[in-house]
């Protein structure tokens, strides 16, 4: 949704030559898999396949960039989990055993990661499978039980979750009644409901379906890129956040009951449907109001609205 970072020369030339060298000794193909807010490279080398991603920052006064530590992090929470046993896609150390690299183009500041590429395909937000939702499950339920004894939880914030759901509050405008309505009704099932069943923990933070890679035997998860210390419930419903109007209310619900299975077949939580769909309401509007002023991608934010003006869509 976002205006691509560099011209295509830039992206599929300039960019390949100065830092895939920083991992990869001998690249034998790769290709542009995602070009906006951040470039994606899918990328074959050493006689395996790999995903490079680039993320551009401002270059702040000491050198850093802001998020770096927190990408720092991010990759030390992947690796953990991944020693523990969860099935998720497991950071690359570049050739100065970095895991995440800087990088400085036409005065631009760069940061790199790499991550091993899992075997599988990517769920498809049309997916009406229910035992591919069961396998989801069994990996989301393994990554919240291996998060549980990473040693670095405490840098992050406990509240942060609800201090930004306050904020998006803060951001609606003063004239826009349907979202300030649906805003006080969410808030007063968040004042009624929480905690929520599962409490809190270090989850994945963005558990979209298309991070989901199944492979018919298992399914691992893929962009442990900015875990949230948040509700373990808020993790387990953005699976079913897509806002695809073609799947009812029914068919939904079979797929959240094959999820909820898997899920508690590794890890109990008393979880219901009701809860989830208070929280696919919560994320619409939340990212209806963050993406509000950019003017990005039309038709996706008014499919977005129509399932804030008629939340019984979920």
């Amino acid at each position: 949704m976002a205006n691509k970072p560099f011209s295509d020369e830039v992206t599929f030339s300039t960019l390949p030559k100065e830092i895939f060298p920083l991992w990869f000794s001998d690249v034998s193909d790769f290709e542009v898999v995602k070009n906006h807010s951040r470039i994606v490279y899918r990328v074959q080398a050493d006689g395996a396949c790999y995903y490079l991603k680039i993320a551009s920052e401002s270059k702040a006064e000491d050198g850093w960039s802001p998020n770096k530590e927190k990408l720092v992090l991010s990759s030390d929470f992947a690796r953990h989990l991944s020693d523990m046993g969860a099935p998720v896609a497991r950071p690359v150390a570049s050739k100065r055993n970095r895991y995440v690299e800087e990088h400085t183009f036409s005065n631009v500041y760069l940061v790199i990661q790499v991550t091993a590429e899992v075997s599988g395909t990517t769920v498809s937000e049309a997916c009406r499978d229910s035992a591919v939702y069961q396998r989801c499950g069994i990996a989301l339920a393994k990554l919240h039980s291996a998060a549980e004894s990473f040693s670095q939880i405490s840098k992050y914030e406990e509240d942060a979750w609800e201090n930004y759901w306050v904020e998006t509050g803060k951001k609606i405008p003063d004239n826009n009644q349907t979202l300030l309505s649906e805003y006080k009704i969410i808030d007063a099932w968040l004042q009624a409901s929480c905690p929520l069943p599962g409490g809190k923990g270090l989850t994945h933070g963005d558990t979209n379906i298309l991070n989901f890679i199944d492979n018919k035997d298992c399914v691992s998860i893929i962009d442990v890129d900015n875990p949230e210390f948040t509700w373990f419930a808020v993790d387990i419903s953005h699976p079913f956040r897509h806002r695809n109007e073609g799947i009812s209310h029914e068919e939904r619900y079979d797929l959240w009951s094959a999820f909820q299975y898997g899920y508690c077949s590794c890890r109990s939580i008393d979880l219901d449907y009701e809860t989830i769909t208070w929280l696919l309401r919560l994320w619409s509007l939340d990212t209806y109001v963050m993406y509000m002023p950019y003017g990005v991608d039309k038709e996706w934010m008014e499919r977005l609205l129509r399932f804030i003006e008629n939340p019984s869509k979920w």
